[in-house]
């Protein structure tokens, strides 16, 4: 009880601006801060009238003589001063004594919050344009960088299909080396840029998990054997066979954890496991381990090694190369796939990465009907094997040509590339004249060269029209 007689004196020097007035608007009593903020000599506010200060309240006024209002009131509304400048405030009106007619007014200035919102706004604003214009930037040179880079490695694997003295196929081979790695600098900057943006987006399918890692260590296997490594690949039992999910994305983040345990592996061993840690009616979550035996990380490293162009030791892009974005790739990835990454590692004892996705389970009617497109693929795939000068074959070659035509008018050459390597992978059958007229194509698309491009053409339908008569 003893603590109350110091109430006033809170009321009086509080920053809030506080104001007691009867039914009349007429006020009574005001504090300190209430003087201070609207410009008023000490007691000069006593029969001011309140809508005087706060103009805004008059549209709870009933009637004139009769309760100011009928009930408690939240606003954001402004003060005015004894100049008549004002500021913007948030306002509590109360009832203190309905009979009595006494009411209360609590007042706040916000104008430095509302104006640090705006600042805040306005650098939200700037901050994600400057990301756009990088991220259109970083888009843009990419793509620059990928027609010449790739127009190299075409020429490059061309030349090493020829080639027959060992030296110059050394030469060649160090070339789409150096072309392969180049290229996959290339996409983990632009899929980082795409992540940040937030362009990224799930395309989900159906596919089996099987299939999907033994696509990815077939992409190493060559890099594995050349160190004399031995890789393992384990699938536990409850993995079910066939899922639905993003099989690119994951795949993307299998492909840059083998690589990294590749890389940094000079001798042992290298596992790859997945197994079932949740199954849910229509969803299984799949937790996946890469392991290594391989130069492992310091413990003062692991917090840094998922940040943006960063590695463990800085030493190590000398050494061993990269940009220090794959895992940064991959923990993104990761979570768009609901799902969590982690790394247990001791240095000069190798490392552990696991992480988890949650993907869906197909219904048994996606199951027969699966069944039933596989056949007919296989069918397809039988039939252009062992019979390429088929009707069927020059009828889907030639759909590719026209499309390629297509795709240059409305000059979209990213597009007619995807065509080209479609061509150059249909012609693999028929006879050399043809095969390099559709490598030619695909170099002249790769520069967007539209006259070469017609000339390839040219030189591919006339080798169609040759070969009619061996059908």
């Amino acid at each position: 009880m003893e603590n109350q007689r110091y109430l006033p004196l809170v009321i009086e020097y509080t920053q809030e601006m506080i104001f007691l007035f009867d039914k009349d608007g007429r006020i009574l009593e005001a504090n300190k801060s209430a003087e201070k903020e609207l410009g008023y000599e000490p007691d000069e506010l006593y029969g001011e009238g309140i809508l005087t200060i706060f103009p805004a309240i008059s549209e709870c006024k009933k009637e004139e003589g009769m309760a100011f209002f009928t009930k408690e009131e939240l606003l954001n509304t402004s003060a005015y001063r004894k100049n008549k400048t004002c500021f913007a405030v948030d306002l509590r009106m109360t009832i203190l004594d309905a009979k009595k007619g006494l009411y209360l007014i609590t007042a706040i200035n916000v104008a430095e919050r509302d104006s640090a919102i705006k600042g805040l706004d306005r650098a939200k604003d700037e901050s994600e344009q400057v990301v756009r214009i990088r991220n259109e930037f970083v888009s843009n040179v990419t793509h620059e960088l990928r027609t010449p880079l790739n127009g190299i490695l075409g020429h490059a694997k061309n030349l090493l299909e020829q080639e027959e003295r060992s030296e110059q196929r050394k030469t060649l081979e160090w070339i789409i080396h150096c072309c392969e790695d180049m290229k996959q600098v290339i996409n983990n900057i632009l899929d980082f840029s795409d992540l940040e943006s937030g362009r990224y987006a799930l395309q989900e399918k159906k596919f089996k998990i099987k299939d999907t890692i033994d696509r990815v260590a077939a992409a190493y296997m060559e890099k594995i054997n050349e160190k004399g490594l031995q890789l393992k690949l384990m699938i536990d039992d409850s993995v079910p066979k066939c899922v639905i999910g993003d099989e690119q994305k994951l795949a993307q983040v299998l492909k840059n954890l083998l690589s990294n345990a590749v890389k940094f592996t000079l001798e042992g061993e290298i596992i790859v496991k997945v197994i079932q840690t949740l199954q849910l009616k229509d969803s299984v979550e799949l937790f996946f381990l890469v392991i290594d035996s391989g130069i492992g990380i310091k413990e003062a490293d692991k917090d840094k090694i998922f940040q943006s162009f960063s590695q463990a030791d800085g030493s190590s892009t000398r050494k061993y190369g990269g940009t220090g974005l794959g895992l940064t790739i991959c923990k993104e990835l990761v979570e768009l796939m609901q799902g969590t990454i982690h790394v247990e590692s001791e240095e000069g004892k190798g490392s552990t990465f696991s992480f988890s996705v949650l993907l869906k389970l197909p219904s048994r009617q996606q199951e027969n009907e699966k069944k039933e497109a596989d056949w007919q693929v296989l069918k397809r795939a039988e039939e252009h094997i062992y019979s390429y000068y088929t009707p069927e074959n020059q009828k889907e070659l030639r759909e590719e040509l026209d499309k390629i035509l297509l795709c240059i008018d409305m000059e979209n050459w990213e597009k007619a590339e995807q065509f080209a390597i479609e061509i150059k992978e249909l012609v693999q059958g028929k006879s050399e004249a043809i095969r390099r007229a559709a490598f030619r194509m695909e170099m002249a698309v790769r520069k967007a060269n539209e006259e070469k491009v017609m000339t390839a053409y040219q030189q591919i339908e006339e080798c169609l029209e040759k070969e009619k008569g061996g059908i």
